[in-house]
């Protein structure tokens, strides 16, 4: 099950749930599919100035919140994780905005149904 636990309205796109690096990562995972921490690493190490286990531990977080599924596999060199998305842009799109809608109209049910009703007739 996907979290998000904070939306930041002043920030854009996926931004808004997630956090700068996140959000790179998140990209780099949907472009790649399938992806090891360390391709990872190599990727974002191109952009900007980090670790690797900088990106280890942000890709844990992302599975920890559900945004990543992974399986772990003995190598030469210890653990290797691998990574892949447990929804497409598309799809998490949609997850954010129900549970935005869900948040309100638990919330604050007669505002947002007022709302959305006025903006359907302006469409």
């Amino acid at each position: 099950m996907m979290k998000i636990d904070s939306l930041n309205l002043g920030k854009e796109g996926f931004r808004s749930i997630l956090g700068p690096l996140e959000t790179e990562i998140m990209e780099i995972v949907w472009e790649k599919g399938e992806v090891g921490s360390r391709d990872v690493f190599k990727e974002i190490k191109k952009k900007r100035g980090i670790t690797q286990p900088t990106v280890a531990m942000t890709l844990d977080k992302l599975y920890e919140k559900g945004f990543l599924d992974r399986k772990i596999d003995r190598g030469k060199g210890g653990l290797r994780y691998t990574y892949w998305p447990t929804r497409n842009r598309k799809e998490l799109e949609n997850s954010i905005v129900k549970s935005v809608l869900d948040h309100l109209l638990q919330n604050f049910k007669e505002s947002t149904i007022a709302y959305l009703s006025d903006k359907e007739k302006r469409i």
